[in-house]
């Protein structure tokens, strides 16, 4: 997965990348992006190829092998020890 990446600093440039932007006033357009350094919410920016590849290895469990893939499907638990689907 070479262009995928997790960023701690929103200033940091990525090539290729698209910005997003809605319209502003008088028909003038602004950015919209997350600087959510905080929260964590749109810091992995990747590609449509490297998800595919993410994707691709839940079916072969070529990276990890087949624990490392069950690992990642198995639900979370609680302190109660319950289960809950997450969306």
């Amino acid at each position: 997965m070479m262009h995928s990446q997790y960023r701690n600093d929103h200033t940091s440039l990525i090539s290729n990348r698209a910005l997003a932007y809605d319209r502003g006033e008088y028909g003038s357009y602004k950015l919209s992006v997350s600087y959510a350094e905080t929260t964590g919410d749109g810091m992995v920016h990747t590609s449509i190829e490297d998800l595919q590849k993410w994707d691709e290895n839940f079916y072969s469990a070529q990276v990890g092998g087949n624990g490392f893939v069950a690992e990642m499907e198995e639900k979370g638990r609680l302190d109660d020890g319950k289960t809950r689907l997450t969306c």
